[in-house]
């Protein structure tokens, strides 16, 4: 093979699985990928700026369970004494079949099925 038909070749080739690839004249010695010459710590760093960045612009702020709560208070809910253990609260209404369980302390995160299910109950009551 001449060098034009070896430089052909590497220009319609596509790089190795173990991620080394041979130059066009045809050395036998492999040379590093471009992307593996960044160190593998600035490529996870990346990685994961990369990822804060998706969640960042795809979710949205979750809720407390306080506020969960107080949306539920402020709808006519009230919460049922002595059916709940711990950390788990039931709240019902009136106009409302069955309860809403709330589980979780009042300054954490709320879930988003909790979301959802008090926004369903809501939304029933104001029917």
């Amino acid at each position: 093979m001449d060098g034009e038909k070896r430089a052909t070749f590497f220009l319609l080739r596509r790089p190795s699985k173990s991620h080394f690839f041979y130059n066009f004249q045809g050395c036998s010695k492999p040379f590093p990928a471009p992307h593996a010459t960044r160190s593998r710590r600035l490529r996870r760093r990346e990685q994961v700026d990369k990822e804060k960045s998706k969640i960042a612009h795809n979710k949205t702020m979750t809720k407390k369970i306080r506020e969960l709560i107080q949306d539920l208070v402020e709808a006519g809910f009230y919460e049922i004494k002595g059916t709940g253990k711990g950390s788990h609260g039931k709240y019902t209404h009136a106009l409302y079949p069955g309860a809403v369980t709330i589980s979780g302390k009042s300054g954490e995160d709320s879930k988003r099925y909790q979301e959802k299910q008090v926004l369903q109950a809501i939304e029933e009551v104001k029917k």
